[in-house]
């Protein structure tokens, strides 16, 4: 590959900066599929010079696609190389929509795994616990709650973005087995165990802010929990957890106000 053909790391830049718009596209036929296609925007017309060209590669890439939103850069690297590769050896064309259908179903297990299910759940209730803990007059605590959250949660997916472009532009072909991994798997593991043990603090946490506030934030602190185990059986436990417990927080508030 050489020439005009040649990608470079600004193309990988627009790549990501494009794809944080890659839900916005979303639809019940193609799913997050046009939003991928506005990524590739910028390749397509580095890469193809004639209509016939662009329109080819639009047909490719305007079709059905899932993935979770962040995970999803693991897939717009590979086809970045995949589509490189293709414009020197035309017959490598037809693999590039088979090889996107592969990866769909790891890529949205993944970041749904991680993301949704620990990561959100994990942030949310660090920095609840710190709101909660909070008796300082600066509100210093609560602050440094709200900044654990949304660094927590946004760092990392930062991070998945740009890597998954870069790794998967190494790897080409090849990133399915670096999805595959065991590692990714393992992250999650750990993640779990932080949230599990963050949700049982919580409850604690939680437990006393209520009974420093009177009987009634206390029966609320308890019908949350009844809530919660009702929940088990339609959510993961720690979504269970700091859902129910969640509501303490409004109710509890609510009953402060009333009383």
């Amino acid at each position: 590959m050489a020439g005009l053909n040649q990608l470079t790391r600004g193309d990988h830049w627009r790549l990501f900066w494009r794809s944080f718009y890659i839900q916005t596209g979303w639809n019940f036929k193609t799913l997050i599929g046009n939003g991928f296609c506005f990524c590739l925007i910028p390749v397509a017309r580095k890469l193809f010079r004639t209509p016939e060209g662009k329109k080819s590669f639009f047909n490719r890439h305007l079709a059905f696609f899932n993935a979770h939103p962040y995970f999803a850069s693991y897939a717009l690297g590979a086809v970045l190389r995949l589509e490189e590769e293709a414009v020197e050896d035309p017959g490598r064309v037809g693999m590039i929509v088979p090889f996107k259908e592969k990866l769909t179903g790891p890529l949205g297990a993944i970041g749904d795994r991680i993301f949704w299910e620990l990561l959100k759940p994990l942030t949310a209730l660090v920095g609840g616990s710190l709101i909660l803990l909070d008796k300082t007059e600066d509100y210093s605590l609560s602050l440094l709650g709200l900044f654990l959250f949304l660094a927590g949660y946004n760092l990392p997916h930062l991070w998945v973005r740009f890597r998954g472009i870069k790794k998967g532009y190494v790897l080409g072909i090849n990133v399915l087995a670096e999805i595959l991994s065991p590692k990714y798997p393992r992250l999650a593991g750990v993640i779990g165990t932080f949230a599990t043990v963050m949700a049982g603090l919580f409850i604690i946490v939680g437990g006393q802010w209520s009974l420093d506030r009177g009987w009634v934030q206390f029966m609320v602190f308890i019908s949350s929990g009844t809530l919660g185990l009702f929940l088990l059986k339609r959510a993961s436990f720690v979504w269970a957890l700091a859902s129910a417990f969640g509501m303490t927080l409004v109710w509890g508030w609510l009953g402060t106000v009333v009383v």
